[in-house]
């Protein structure tokens, strides 16, 4: 996954913001990815959150309460 290297290897800012915006569809792996990579981060004194979730990714996202482990942002405002 690009962002999970992405995230690791830049050091700037505190927190790390997903945007899910485009993300019609995702998997539970692909979220539980996501929170491997924000405990990841956490470690490293950096946080992670997802935004703009949208159809199934929201379903998934509320369906597995996932919002204990990996929280939610504020939409973008475009």
């Amino acid at each position: 996954m690009e962002v999970y290297e992405t995230a690791l290897s830049h050091s700037e800012g505190d927190r790390v913001i997903v945007d899910l915006g485009q993300a019609r569809d995702a998997s539970s792996a692909a979220f539980a990815r996501l929170v491997l990579l924000r405990r990841a981060l956490l470690e490293s004194g950096r946080d992670l959150c997802v935004t703009n979730l949208r159809e199934r990714a929201a379903d998934i996202y509320h369906l597995h309460k996932l919002d204990c482990v990996l929280p939610e942002a504020q939409p973008f405002s475009n």
